[in-house]
């Protein structure tokens, strides 16, 4: 008796399992970065010095990975600033009106940070440069 409980549990279990299988695939993700938002912090001059910025920016998605920014900042000057947002690489333009060069600085985002390179008006050096979103 008990073995053809078995025998019968064995036979359902087969029968059960049987038929087409699906694959499974894992969902894709797709990592949007943006750098809206106020942010602070500073440039570090040649002796080692923090000079502090600050920006606001807005970014405007152009497609899933990439994004038009905008915004106002004080890059030891008032700025106007303009740039693009590339995955998670944003390149910022920006320029004073009573300055004829104007600020380039190239990063990349991780979450609330943001940190590359800034080149400063009327001098050939590249700083490092970290800003920090506020909440």
């Amino acid at each position: 008796m008990v073995r053809s409980a078995l025998v019968l549990i064995a036979a359902i279990s087969l029968v059960a399992c049987g038929g087409k299988s699906t694959a499974t695939t894992a969902p894709q993700f797709v990592d949007t970065f943006s750098v809206a938002g106020s942010w602070t912090g500073c440039i570090t001059e040649s002796n080692g010095a923090c000079a502090p910025v600050s920006m606001t920016l807005a970014d405007s998605s152009v497609s899933d990975t990439s994004a038009v920014v905008t915004g106002s900042g004080n890059w030891l000057h008032n700025v106007a600033i303009h740039g693009k947002l590339f995955d998670a690489r944003v390149t910022l333009n920006a320029s004073a009106t009573d300055v004829l060069q104007g600020w380039t600085f190239t990063g990349t985002v991780a979450g609330n940070s943001v940190a590359g390179n800034m080149t400063i008006p009327g001098n050939d050096s590249t700083f490092a440069a970290v800003f920090t979103r506020s909440p």
